[in-house]
């Protein structure tokens, strides 16, 4: 089962994505940057659910680490856990996304996400998308 906690005193900016087994939990991703309202929080979990800007990174200790950022560059989303490769990374991350995307399925949809940076089709960088609420209306009124 996926857990959100939500933690405005923590030092890693607010917020946890956990997986809860019966065998215990995996720490999936936390905020690398302030979620200092739940619209930051929703917004970078979106972050997570679509972007594809991850960096994988190796430690001083050899262990590997992701880090999402946001379109300046600073980070916005984290692997709290270290793994012993990038292959591994990046199949944690994978797991984080899945997380990230079921959460917006059970709050209500794409409608009800803050927009999100998205790549746009030709791999130039990225594009703002609106929430599918709005979409819906723009396509209904060019028809």
């Amino acid at each position: 089962m996926i857990k959100l906690f939500l933690d405005s005193s923590a030092a890693h900016g607010g917020w946890r994505l956990v997986n809860r087994t019966p065998r215990g939990s995996d720490l999936l991703a936390r905020a690398a940057s302030g979620a200092d309202d739940p619209s930051t929080t929703w917004e970078q979990l979106a972050l997570l659910a679509e972007s594809d800007r991850i960096r994988i990174v190796r430690g001083p200790d050899g262990h590997w680490g992701w880090i999402l950022t946001w379109p300046d560059g600073t980070p916005a989303v984290e692997c709290p856990a270290v793994h012993r490769d990038a292959e591994a990374c990046r199949w944690a991350f994978a797991d984080a996304r899945r997380a990230a995307r079921s959460l917006r399925l059970h709050r209500g949809g794409a409608a009800h996400v803050p927009r999100c940076p998205a790549a746009s089709a030709d791999g130039a960088g990225p594009v703002e998308r609106a929430p599918a609420s709005r979409r819906a209306a723009a396509e209904s009124e060019s028809s």
